[in-house]
């Protein structure tokens, strides 16, 4: 079993089905976890956003499971409500932020971006814009 598997088995019980599945991939467990995510956010079920959190940064980390974690999770963090940005923002360091910025920038729509902007700047996680000639913060 992979390593992600196991881990996720381990952070994820609920999930382990589909994890013992060989047609599930980390995309699928990714698609999964935006659900749980969500939920996890509805209810400030802390324990449940830790795990969802950490388990993503740790992909991302990784050079095989990167891009999965970026396009599959961190690329859709901000379709999520507007009122859970703040506690997204809060969950999000600053390496991850500097790694998934230049998708969101280019995602986003110019009024979403701004509001990201203004969030990661009260939030006083460092901001690198590619539009922009110079750094922000």
């Amino acid at each position: 079993m992979a390593v992600w598997r196991r881990r996720a088995a381990e952070l994820f019980p609920e999930l382990r089905r589909n994890l013992n599945s060989r047609h599930y991939t980390i995309y699928s467990l990714f698609t999964d976890l935006r659900g749980i995510l969500e939920d996890a956010h509805e209810a400030s079920n802390g324990e449940a956003l830790t795990a969802i959190y950490g388990f993503a940064e740790w992909c991302l980390k990784q050079k095989e499971l990167n891009n999965a974690a970026a396009v599959a999770f961190y690329e859709h963090l901000f379709q999520l409500s507007q009122p859970y940005w703040p506690a997204i923002v809060a969950r999000l360091s600053p390496q991850v932020v500097q790694e998934v910025w230049p998708l969101w920038e280019w995602l986003l729509k110019p009024d979403q971006f701004a509001e990201l902007q203004k969030s990661l700047q009260r939030s006083g996680k460092p901001i690198r814009s590619v539009r922009g000639p110079k750094a922000l913060g």
